[in-house]
């Protein structure tokens, strides 16, 4: 089975789960990242008002896009931030990094478990049950998540 897109979720997403004799052999949680152009959703936009509205775009990376246009404003400028607001935002940085890969291996490893112990399920069921796997996860998902296309192939 292979779910080509998940919009919405940082640009886009796509699930391939492999089912061999009944079992799934293997699974894959992708996400893929297109240019959003941001920079045409701002222009025109009060500079005190950016970086809240970026921060919002995505739940997921929430933190990246915030500082991404503080350092941009910061830059139009000429301002140069103290090595303890770097450090906090380097530290800011390391936790998404760690919650990102949380993230992912949770997708993984909680969606192959799903499909190991459902597959007698129908196609429909399963890609409803899968979505609701991602969706508990992050409200900003939640609103925006859906499976596409799905490709299923046993063997």
């Amino acid at each position: 089975m292979a779910i080509d897109a998940i919009t919405k979720i940082e640009g886009s997403a796509g699930l391939e789960v492999v089912i061999e004799d009944g079992a799934v052999k293997d699974l894959h949680f992708m996400i893929r990242d297109y240019r959003r152009f941001f920079t045409t959703a701002v222009r025109r936009k009060r500079m005190i008002a950016v970086p809240s509205f970026l921060s919002r775009i995505c739940g997921t990376c929430s933190v990246a896009h915030l500082f991404a246009s503080l350092m941009a404003m910061e830059s139009s400028q000429g301002l140069d931030v103290s090595e303890q607001t770097k450090t906090l935002r380097r530290l800011a940085y390391d936790g998404l990094m760690i919650r990102d890969y949380a993230l992912h291996l949770y997708f993984e490893n909680a969606l192959r478990d799903f499909f190991s112990r459902n597959l007698q399920r129908g196609e429909d069921a399963l890609r409803m049950n899968a979505e609701s796997i991602i969706r508990a996860y992050d409200p900003c998902m939640s609103c925006a998540t859906n499976f596409l296309k799905i490709d299923w192939i046993r063997a």
